[in-house]
């Protein structure tokens, strides 16, 4: 698809035409909008080249981003709104999401289940072990909630910054407090959960992690053990809780 009709100087200031459609339309970050595909797809419609190889490259970068599909498209029409020309191409949104899809999948398929940078798994994660965990307790004729707890961390953090330092420092002490098999994991923004063997330890781990907040600077975070519920449907309802 070729912009015949756009002059250079209709074509002049596109890409802060295109960025302020995009922030009108909810693009979540206003600082992170700029790439230099936005630069190439620029330079596509100033020479009036063809644009679907340039938002192929656009989707590509804005998935490597974490931008969703939704917000990609929304940020394409932005940029035919600031060309005034409607509606957007679809041999360009077709680019444009082949180009995302091809990243997300590889991502997808090279994915860890922890965070990089707090070294806790995920949500989803958790949910494949207590599903095992559930599964095992049905086959061995035993109850989940006297071989397993969750020992639940709750934190109040305001956003940014602080939570950061926060949400690593949780991690930090639930690592050195259970360092063996367990399963740590970022439940929601406000609740990190171990799933821990309930044993004659329990007790005392959970104690010593109470300390370590303590004895570290900061708001001290609450710390509990919440039993597994007898159903595997309540438990996963229980993750949900944590989730918000």
């Amino acid at each position: 698809m070729r912009l015949v009709e756009a002059s250079s100087a209709d074509v002049r200031g596109i890409r802060e035409r295109w960025r302020a459609a995009s922030l009108a339309a909810g693009w979540a970050f206003p600082s992170d909008w700029w790439s230099p595909a936005v630069d190439a797809v620029v330079d596509a419609v100033r020479d009036h080249a063809p644009l679907e190889s340039v938002c192929g490259e656009l989707g590509r970068g804005r998935a490597r981003a974490g931008v969703e599909l939704g917000e990609l498209l929304d940020d394409l029409d932005a940029l035919f709104l600031a060309l005034r020309q409607r509606p957007t191409p679809r041999s360009v949104i077709r680019s444009a999401a082949l180009g995302w899809a091809d990243v997300t999948c590889e991502l997808l398929a090279t994915a860890a289940c922890e965070d990089p940078l707090s070294r806790l798994t995920t949500p989803a994660y958790l949910r494949t072990r207590l599903g095992e965990l559930y599964r095992e307790a049905s086959r061995s004729a035993t109850v989940v909630r006297r071989t397993h707890a969750l020992v639940v961390v709750h934190t109040d953090a305001r956003p940014g910054i602080e939570s950061l330092t926060v949400d690593l420092r949780v991690a930090e002490s639930l690592r050195a407090v259970f360092s063996g098999g367990e399963t740590l994991c970022a439940a929601g923004p406000a609740h990190t959960v171990a799933l821990v063997g309930r044993d004659a330890t329990l007790a005392g781990r959970v104690a010593a992690l109470r300390r370590l907040f303590h004895d570290r600077p900061g708001r001290v975070p609450r710390v509990w053990v919440e039993g597994l519920p007898a159903a595997e449907v309540a438990a996963f309802g229980l993750l949900d809780d944590f989730a918000r």
